[in-house]
């Protein structure tokens, strides 16, 4: 934990230097209480700026960023570029100031490192039915996972990632041309082995929502007929045992009563809990704006025109 904690410190440090900031007095307080967040600014710009103060300076600049991602443990920075189909996939090392393409994808729209920094996985499509590859930083090679697929998340250790995946199914589905979704699961530091969890059927699909431990998965399961539409369940990737979960277990922030503008977009949770940043559409401005959502109040407030706002959290 306190290795984790310096190398945050360092890449922070790295931030204000290559912003031209001051860090004379940039304490390890200084981060947690400036309460600091990235986002993407309306000309495609990274920025850090902070819940507390007034500190808001540019990170990455001249690329357009449609989507982006951390690495504290190596201190990088992941992102796709803005396209109409094909769009990089770029590694920024702010320390050196180098900026790295690997490649050129079709319709990339999410990207996120594991928690190790070893891989990084990209989701590409323009519906529900997406593609995963998945980028080995050692090996500076694509996995691709030749599969249809829905939603991913990463264990806590990185060393495997959950994934929906679109098959077919007799008789068929209601929805995307008779198929259904089944959870899988591959393991990286096992050949690449692609295991199923829990299959879907004619009746309900079945989608990962997180990782509970590196062990156990929570799925959340939709029922295409019937009064109990949605139920929620916890997988061990290692015994392949299944049990029915509460739905607190699976969503962990169920809580929150988040305001119903919040409901269909992309959020991020403070590390204590107190504040929700989130992204929704300014029908005056014609622009996005970033949101901040005050648990204990219940209050929203407008922070800045942008998009895309991430806590950053050692």
């Amino acid at each position: 934990m306190k290795k984790h904690i310096v190398l945050l410190f360092i890449f922070l440090i790295t931030i204000f230097t290559f912003m031209g900031c001051s860090i004379e007095n940039l304490t390890f307080k200084d981060i947690k209480d400036k309460e600091l967040f990235s986002y993407i600014d309306t000309n495609g710009n990274i920025k850090i700026k902070s819940r507390k103060d007034k500190i808001d300076e540019t990170l990455i600049s001249g690329d357009n960023v449609y989507e982006y991602d951390f690495n504290l443990n190596d201190y990088l920075a992941a992102y796709i570029t803005k396209g109409n189909e094909k769009r990089n996939i770029v590694i920024y090392d702010p320390k050196a100031k180098s900026k790295n393409i690997i490649g050129t994808l079709n319709s990339p729209r999410s990207i996120k490192w594991s928690p190790d920094g070893k891989y990084i996985a990209v989701d590409s499509g323009t519906g529900s039915v997406g593609a995963i590859q998945i980028y080995d930083m050692k090996n500076k090679g694509w996995i691709n996972i030749s599969k249809s697929t829905y939603n991913y998340a990463w264990s806590p250790e990185g060393n495997a990632l959950a994934f929906g995946v679109w098959e077919n199914t007799n008789p068929p589905t209601p929805i995307e041309d008779g198929r259904t979704i089944s959870t899988a699961v591959i393991f990286l530091n096992q050949k690449n082995t692609i295991k199923t969890i829990m299959k879907g059927s004619s009746n309900f699909y079945i989608y990962p929502v997180r990782w509970i431990d590196n062990n156990t998965i929570a799925l959340s399961r939709f029922n295409y007929a019937g009064e109990s539409k949605e139920s929620y369940f916890k997988a061990n990737t290692s015994d392949g045992s299944i049990k029915e979960a509460k739905k607190s277990e699976a969503i962990i922030d169920e809580s929150l009563k988040l305001p119903e503008e919040v409901t269909n977009v992309l959020y991020d949770i403070s590390p204590d809990g107190k504040y929700v940043l989130y992204t929704c559409y300014d029908d005056k401005a014609k622009a996005q704006k970033v949101m901040l959502w005050d648990v204990a109040n219940r209050k929203k407030t407008e922070v800045c025109q942008g998009e895309d706002p991430k806590w950053i959290k050692n």
